[in-house]
């Protein structure tokens, strides 16, 4: 999924200040504690390099959440920070992206979003 298959259109930033924080946490390993394969983890980073131009990684740590059945999972992330101006085109590919990456990575990923 690029950009334009995402959205029908490139993100463009507007001659807009505003800017929010996106942080998506990629995880290291999947649902039965498998490594992901690495050439996923290079894609996905290149298709949100893609799609807003650019990202910040930082350290890999550990996450932990609940699914419906209250178990916990715990994975290793390493968190993906994105600054970009704040709209619905945004915020509908990042929903739309972490969906796309839970079914390539056979888990279910979480997209958070700082206001």
């Amino acid at each position: 999924m690029d950009g334009d298959e995402a959205s029908g259109t490139k993100f463009e930033y507007p001659q807009s200040t505003l800017a929010m924080c996106y942080n998506l946490p990629l995880p290291l390993t999947d649902n039965k504690n498998r490594l992901i394969r690495p050439e996923k983890i290079q894609w996905a980073e290149a298709q949100i390099a893609s799609y807003v131009g650019g990202l910040t990684k930082q350290a890999a740590g550990e996450g932990f959440w609940v699914d419906r059945t209250a178990l916990l999972y715990h994975d290793f992330v390493v968190p993906i920070q994105v600054v970009a101006t704040p709209s619905t085109q945004v915020e509908q590919w990042f929903i739309r992206f972490a969906i796309e990456l839970s079914v390539l990575t056979e888990i279910l990923t979480l997209v958070s979003i700082k206001y």
